[in-house]
């Protein structure tokens, strides 16, 4: 009892715990032609903390595809794609709501 009490209160301390583990999983899809000679950057936010850190965000370009493991505790996500310092997309998406578990959000062709 009082070793799980000690590990519980080094957890919080640490800021772990703030840091949801992840068990979802869902795959983002793209193409990034109209910026062949530009590396982009994808990130996956928080959709309800405004100060949230960006989840792993990643450069990409041409066809794409990533992998994001997230935390079933977090009802919203926020997609943004940004190239050369300008945001150029940006998506909305719920989890496990419009994703489910593995589910691919397709952004398509973007501008």
């Amino acid at each position: 009892m009082k070793k799980s009490v000690v590990i519980s209160i080094f957890t919080i301390l640490s800021g772990c715990a703030q840091f949801p583990t992840g068990n979802g999983l869902f795959f983002i899809t793209g193409d990034l032609a109209n910026h062949a000679n530009e590396r982009c950057l994808i990130s996956v936010l928080n959709n309800s903390n405004i100060f949230a850190r960006a989840i792993f965000p990643r450069y990409v370009s041409g066809v794409f595809q990533e992998r994001y493991r997230i935390s079933g505790a977090v009802p919203g996500y926020r997609i943004i794609v940004i190239c050369n310092n300008l945001e150029i997309h940006q998506r909305i998406v719920t989890y496990p709501g419009t994703l489910g578990y593995g589910g691919t959000v397709a952004l398509g062709l973007l501008p």
